[in-house]
């Protein structure tokens, strides 16, 4: 269709196709005709994220020129995923964007010319330009898990779990109880990753692998054994298990004592043999260097006696004073059973004795805990001759 207009001031025609997305008008400065078009709307999109794995969404916003009656989804073309949940109005709206699942093609979220228009029927006319696209790097292939192995496996020492399997960059979750820390290492990759922590107790404990929306995909239990120690000492060698579930604090508290070398080179000070005066047997050092000069310490640790570990024959338990949250580095083993050191409580809960704590047990050289006992000692239990303890080392 055309519109004739006569310019009577020039007696000329102007032919203009009339459309919604043009205004016509002639005359002008000059006694020239000319048309003049109203702008077209425009869009820009932008994406919160530039690539998507398995259970992650991006949020995609729309910026319109000029406020729009009728922008909705239906205006926007999507590949690789869905659209949902728009919302806005005016010149802004976001929508979420899905990618699909099982898949590495890209999502894509566009709007095309004439998708829209303004309050005035004036359309969009941005199609071809760069703003008017986003484009997702998609990858939400499942991960797949077949193996996972630690380095080693010890109460309080770190761990380094490596897992192996493809596509487990893809939103892959690792879970493992007992193990305080867990972090993942750098470097990792599709086919291979590490993780880190730190084994807080002994026994089963399990990694669990799951995808981003928490499916299981592999689990496996390994064991964490008790931490055992052995005394090598002048008179024959004593293997320790040690017991950390009962005694957390004790068995912490030794063990870092172990590590820094703090026994190396130390001496048995006191061997006390059972008798009417003292109707107790025990072997006691971990205070005095082998020059009988006592050491320094740390801070002393609370008492973990009521634990449930009874100080009976081939126990080793933790010297203090008679504070009762005093012990800090001295040990003591139990030569015979000696059930007056156990905590003791009265029918009405308080108690009678505190007790000394108990936190491992020999395992082996019994034998050689019989010798230690039956040393010479003058009256204040002072062993005659030396007895040393050369070292205290972890072994598992």
């Amino acid at each position: 269709m055309h519109l004739k207009v006569h310019l009577h001031t020039l007696g000329r025609v102007c032919y203009v196709l009339v459309c919604s997305a043009l205004v016509a008008s002639c005359g002008g400065g000059g006694g020239s005709g000319s048309l003049q078009f109203a702008a077209p709307v425009t869009i820009a999109l932008n994406s919160n994220k530039s690539a998507l794995a398995l259970g992650e969404t991006a949020t995609i916003t729309f910026n319109l020129s000029a406020p729009s009656t009728n922008f909705g989804l239906a205006s926007v073309k999507v590949s690789g995923g869905t659209l949902l949940a728009l919302s806005g109005g005016g010149q802004s709206y976001i929508a979420t964007f899905t990618p699909a699942l099982g898949s590495t093609a890209n999502g894509v979220v566009s709007v095309p010319s004439g998708a829209f228009s303004d309050a005035t029927g004036t359309f969009n006319a941005d199609g071809a330009d760069a703003n008017n696209t986003v484009t997702l790097e998609v990858n939400t292939v499942t991960p797949i898990v077949t193996e996972v192995f630690p380095d080693r496996l010890a109460y309080g020492l770190p761990v380094i779990f490596k897992i192996s399997g493809s596509n487990l960059e893809n939103g892959l979750k690792v879970t493992i109880d007992k193990c305080a820390g867990l972090v993942q290492m750098p470097g990792g990759s599709q086919t291979l990753k590490s993780l880190s922590c730190t084994p807080s107790g002994t026994g089963n404990i399990s990694v669990i692998a799951s995808d981003s929306t928490g499916y299981s995909l592999f689990n496996k239990v390994f064991t964490v054994p008790e931490p055992r120690v052995i005394f090598d000492t002048s008179m024959g060698k004593l293997t320790v298990q040690l017991n950390p579930t009962l005694a957390p604090v004790t068995v912490q508290n030794f063990l870092q004592y172990v590590s820094e070398g703090f026994y190396t080179d130390t001496m048995f000070h006191r061997i006390v043999q059972y008798s009417m005066q003292q109707p107790f047997s025990i072997v006691q050092g971990g205070g005095f260097s082998s020059a009988a000069q006592l050491k320094a310490t740390r801070a002393p640790i609370v008492l973990e006696a009521g634990n449930g570990l009874s100080n009976s024959r081939g126990t080793i338990g933790m010297a203090r004073t008679q504070v009762k949250d005093s012990a800090t580095s001295g040990f003591y083993f139990n030569v015979s059973d000696n059930l007056a050191f156990n905590q003791l409580k009265a029918a009405d809960g308080n108690f009678i004795s505190d007790g000394y704590a108990v936190f491992g047990i020999i395992v082996d050289g019994l034998s050689v805990l019989d010798k230690l006992g039956a040393v010479s000692t003058d009256s204040n239990s002072v062993p005659l001759s030396k007895v040393l303890l050369n070292s205290v080392t972890r072994t598992q």
